[in-house]
């Protein structure tokens, strides 16, 4: 069976694992935490925020039935498993949908973006890892397999931040493109935030 959109698929988001990865590795703890501006979060953030949502996605293939609910953490993504809000001694409360990121506050933003340069990058390698493998197990005939999405049903609200209303039924190829695109788009920030702070080139630079 031809395999081409999982081969692309796998590849894409592979590299722009890897491209955060070495991003970060390359930046000092300091530059890692610096804040760009007030209404701007770090560079680690990013890196965090990243890692959070592949947490979600190799935790997604780890249940064994697709009847429960993905509106709190999986139980199966590591963060949940290994305790983590416990271990880097945050508030759960204070980071924004599914502990993921979205509506958090800045000021919170800063307070995980200085939980330390290892530390970030060890979860960001192990989910990254967790995402890829899971992948690489999935084929071009199984992409229209029904799932709830790794990203549930919002409600936005005018002046409000967006609340979770339930699952979102959706399809394994919705949840890949979801990731690769928002990945895609945190890389993006990440490469301009460095270019921006400390003039380092990013790969789409010229």
């Amino acid at each position: 069976m031809s395999n081409i959109i999982m081969d692309g698929l796998s590849k894409r988001i592979q590299s722009t694992h890897n491209s955060i990865i070495t991003i970060a590795e390359a930046l000092t703890e300091e530059q890692l935490s610096q804040q760009p501006g007030p209404t701007s979060p770090p560079i680690a953030w990013h890196l965090w925020h990243s890692s959070r949502w592949a947490d979600r996605l190799q935790a997604s293939f780890q249940i064994e039935s697709l009847e429960g609910t993905y509106g709190d953490p999986l139980k199966t993504e590591l963060w949940e498993k290994e305790n983590m809000v416990r271990e880097w001694e945050l508030d759960k409360h204070s980071l924004g949908l599914l502990q993921t990121g979205p509506t958090m506050t800045v000021e919170n933003a800063v307070i995980v973006a200085c939980i330390g340069k290892n530390n970030l990058l060890s979860y960001a390698r192990r989910v990254f890892d967790g995402a890829e493998k899971a992948i690489s197990k999935i084929d071009d005939g199984i992409l229209d397999q029904s799932r709830y999405s790794i990203l549930p049903e919002l409600k936005n609200i005018p002046n409000e931040k967006p609340k979770f209303t339930g699952d979102r039924q959706t399809y394994l190829f919705d949840d890949f493109i979801f990731h690769i695109s928002h990945i895609g788009r945190h890389l993006g920030m990440m490469e301009a935030l460095q270019g921006t702070l400390f003039r380092i080139s990013g790969s789409a630079s010229i």
